[in-house]
């Protein structure tokens, strides 16, 4: 229905437009003809114009009338858009259910078998053990000659001692059948010492021929620079039937009863000659020379010194061995 009066509306619109513009024309050719036309009559010529304006609109008029309207085309119907759908609600997979423990068999504990303890078949007496490197003695002091060792913690039977129990007379550790003397300085006696004999005279033990076949000569070289100190080195000749293969050393101040080295053990103590350093050769054949040496402190010059040079026949001090002790003075 609004269509139809807008269209209406339109057109009664452009009647009037046009009747208008008609009656403009007719005025200006009016006016045209009465200043061409003086002498015609105005009024008809306006009577005129009138009756041309008025058939022209009832002509449009009837036109109009009987043009049709044009056919509403009502608009497309609405189509609601689609309802939302949600999203289905998460659900978590089920929880997995550990795999049970596997319970292990307790492996059994065997108990170890009890070795029995064998006590020794021979304890005649008290014993000696040393707390540190101690050499033994043909004599009890150190001026006598060391013809054995012992390492910390070896023991021996204690055989005697001396009248102030500062020295003790054992078994040699390294010839069973034979005896020597060590300090109570570096060793310790388990058990009744009042059980051990006092030695009034003591014995100062002669080396056998069997230690004698092993015997070297030693004496003090020089002290010369080897890069982590000073070398004390000594020259020993091997005069025994046997080679050498091994040596322990050590020294000590005799000024204030100090130990300033050792006792050290050596594999490989044979230099070639007085200036050389360690490692040197680890064998000294029977009637040859070399030289020993071990790195030693700075002594004041003049002091008293001395060296406890052991030489064995075999590595690691086994076999036979023979011992000698060097005084010298701190150059």
């Amino acid at each position: 229905m609004r269509n139809k009066i807008r269209v209406f509306k339109l057109t009664a619109f452009a009647l009037v437009m046009l009747v208008i513009g008609t009656a403009c024309s007719f005025g200006y050719q009016a006016q045209t003809l009465a200043e061409t036309t003086p002498t015609a009559d105005m009024n008809l010529v306006n009577k005129v114009a009138a009756e041309t304006v008025i058939a022209q609109f009832a002509a449009l008029t009837e036109q109009a009338r009987k043009t049709p309207l044009p056919t509403y085309t009502p608009l497309p119907t609405y189509t609601p858009l689609p309802t939302y759908t949600s999203m289905p609600t998460y659900t978590p997979n089920p929880t997995q259910t550990a795999a049970p423990t596997a319970v292990v068999a307790a492996i059994p504990v065997v108990a170890p078998i009890s070795q029995p303890v064998f006590a020794p078949a021979f304890a005649p007496g008290p014993q000696i053990v040393a707390v540190s490197g101690t050499y033994c003695n043909t004599g009890p002091g150190t001026e006598f000659i060391s013809i054995s060792l012992l390492n910390p913690g070896q023991a021996s039977i204690v055989t005697g001692r001396t009248t102030d129990s500062s020295w003790w007379y054992i078994q040699n550790p390294l010839s069973m059948d034979s005896y020597c003397w060590v300090s109570s300085q570096t060793t310790l006696v388990n058990g009744n010492i009042n059980l051990i004999p006092i030695l009034a005279a003591a014995p100062v033990v002669t080396p056998t021929v069997e230690v004698l076949s092993v015997s070297f000569q030693a004496s003090f070289s020089n002290l010369h620079n080897c890069g982590s100190g000073s070398l004390a080195t000594f020259l020993v000749i091997n005069n025994g039937n046997s080679p050498f293969s091994s040596m322990r050393l050590s020294i000590e101040n005799l000024d204030n009863n100090t130990t300033l080295l050792g006792p050290q053990v050596d594999n490989a103590p044979f230099l070639a000659n007085s200036n050389s350093c360690p490692p040197g050769s680890g064998s000294l054949a029977n009637s040859s020379t070399a030289f020993v040496g071990t790195t030693v402190a700075t002594q004041p010059p003049g002091a008293n010194l001395r060296a406890q040079i052991m030489l064995c026949s075999q590595p690691n001090l086994g076999g036979d061995c023979a011992a000698n002790k060097v005084n010298f003075t701190a150059p």
